[in-house]
This record gives structure tokens, sequence and C-alpha cells, in this order.
């Protein structure tokens, strides 16, 4: 798949996107495929919803092509804002989508970074020293899967050109390992039968993702 992605890069002379939610291994993604294209310049994440009014303008860096890049987005305020220029993304970009099947394994990390508020740098590479909370500390509602299963949703609307598999990937010849904890994450949650029921036979619409 990811020499696929660079072949096709390279010969439409597009720059690279990665769209994916928030813990679905965006990161790893970006940095594996500017390991293969050391042309192109990688700019980690964009977009992102920060301090400044517009994040999304960040976009517009994709619109010139004086040099190739490669960025991925993963904040949910900035798709929304970017789901009308589509077409003009498509136009600039390989479009490339990265899926976590495992959801209640995501929304476990997605749920453990967000409540601890835990230093940017622990939200990859994270190793069991770096714990912060212990079994069972969080309950999780129906507001947060709720909102976590929108977030899963919105980037098919980009209509990605590639949509890859974060389990079934080798992503492991880069910067970024896959985190590590003391125990395994889904135990964090004080309701853990309630966040299988919910999410544990959650899986993509096969029309479009099983189609890739």
């Amino acid at each position: 798949m990811l020499d696929s992605i660079v072949n096709t890069a390279l010969e439409s002379n597009k720059h690279i996107l990665i769209m994916g939610s928030a813990r679905s291994g965006t990161h790893a993604l970006g940095a594996a495929l500017a390991t293969c294209l050391p042309s192109f310049v990688y700019l980690h994440e964009v977009c992102g919803v920060d301090h400044r009014a517009r994040p999304w303008d960040d976009i517009l860096k994709f619109y010139s092509h004086t040099k190739p890049l490669i960025g991925h987005i993963v904040g949910f305020t900035s798709k929304i804002k970017l789901t009308a220029s589509v077409a003009k993304i498509k136009e600039h970009c390989v479009v490339v989508n990265i899926k976590r099947n495992n959801k209640v394994q995501q929304f476990a990390s997605w749920m453990y970074f967000h409540k601890t508020q835990a230093p940017f740098e622990l939200w990859h590479n994270h190793r069991p020293s770096n714990m912060l909370l212990t079994p069972g500390s969080i309950e999780a509602t129906e507001q947060d899967i709720e909102q976590f299963v929108v977030e899963q949703i919105v980037d098919d609307f980009f209509l990605p050109d590639f949509v890859v598999d974060y389990e079934n990937t080798d992503l492991s010849n880069n910067r970024y390992a896959k985190n590590q904890y003391a125990f395994d994450l889904k135990h964090i949650f004080s309701n853990l039968d309630f966040v299988k029921q919910q999410l544990e036979d959650w899986h993509y619409s096969k029309g479009h993702y099983g189609d890739q």
C-alpha cells in the first residue's frame, strides 16, 4: 500500500495529505511516507486547532507546487471547515485515510490523552513509566462515545484515494513507536462493559472502506 501511495504521488506530481481521526496512526503513517519520499517536505500535523484564528488555512500550502509536501489533518473542527474544499484538495493532493479498526482500543487512547491533558510529547512513544492513570479511572459517557464516533465518519467525505488499515500496515520503521502502557489500556474504563457494548462491533461502512 505504501509503495502505491508513493508512486501515485510521484507520477501525479501531487502532495500527500493524510486524513485520520485522533489516535489512528496519522503521525506514524506520515513519518513512514516521509522516509520513503526524502524529497518531500514533511509538515507533520497541519490545520491543528490551536490559538490561531483560522488554523484550517494551512491547507493553502498544499495549493502551491514549489515543493512537494506531506502533512496530516486530525483536527475535527478544521475538517468541518474544509468540507467545502474537497474538489480543490483532491486537485492538488493524493488523499490518504488511515483507519483503526479496534475501536475499543482507539477510544481508550482517545479518552486517556484527552482526560489527562497530557503534554503533547507523551501522545507518541508513550512508555509504561509515563502512565498518568490507573485502571478504572475513567467512566465513559454516551456523549463521549457519540463524539468519538462522529470523528470516525468525517474522513470518508474527503473521498480518499487510498485507505490504510492501521492494524495491518507495518509502520514500525520510523520515529514513532506504538505507545506502550502499564496495563491493557481498555481497562482504564470503570464501565468497560458499556464501552464494549457500544464499540466492540462497530465497523466502517463496507460500501467505501471495504472496496479499497
